[in-house]
């Protein structure tokens, strides 16, 4: 057991070098949403599989500058790996596998972002290698809290 978590978290800060948001987790997603609340931040899941060259492109985005200085005060990142049988607890408390999740989460290719409120609501939901503008429009409108009175399309559409 000891040999998987310090696995776990030796994966987590591999991956995180460069995405300061990026925090290692025991996948429990309930008290994940739960810390970031605490820290004034709200939730960000990102979907990936290992070997997946948009999920690359994602993670080279969330790296730049501008995004980290936005994100980092806001947001918390978890990765979810779409193939694993890894134990998670879902934000409901339900517990499931990565897998699992994924398939309920309705995950059909990766890279894709669950943006959740500080009660756990998921407030938006992006698929694909997404550019710096729309990562930083999609921090913006879940961050400010515009996903309670408009869509992201109409949310892009008005701050054109």
């Amino acid at each position: 057991m000891r040999s998987a978590l310090f696995a776990l978290f030796t994966m987590a800060a591999f991956a995180s070098e460069g995405i300061p948001y990026l925090k290692p987790s025991f996948l429990n997603l309930k008290e994940e949403v739960q810390e970031a609340k605490k820290e004034g931040k709200t939730l960000i899941i990102m979907f990936h599989r290992d070997g997946c060259p948009a999920c690359e492109r994602l993670r080279e985005t969330m790296k730049e500058k501008q995004v980290v200085d936005y994100f980092k005060p806001r947001f918390n990142l978890i990765q979810v790996d779409i193939l694993s049988s890894s134990e998670l607890t879902a934000p409901d408390g339900k517990k499931t596998t990565e897998k699992g999740f994924s398939q309920s989460m309705g995950v059909r290719a990766t890279p894709m972002l669950i943006f959740y409120d500080q009660n756990g609501t998921v407030a938006l939901t992006l698929a694909g290698p997404l550019d710096s503008k729309t990562l930083l429009s999609a921090g913006k409108f879940v961050a400010e809290g515009y996903y309670k009175t408009k869509s992201f399309t109409q949310f892009l559409k008005d701050s054109k």
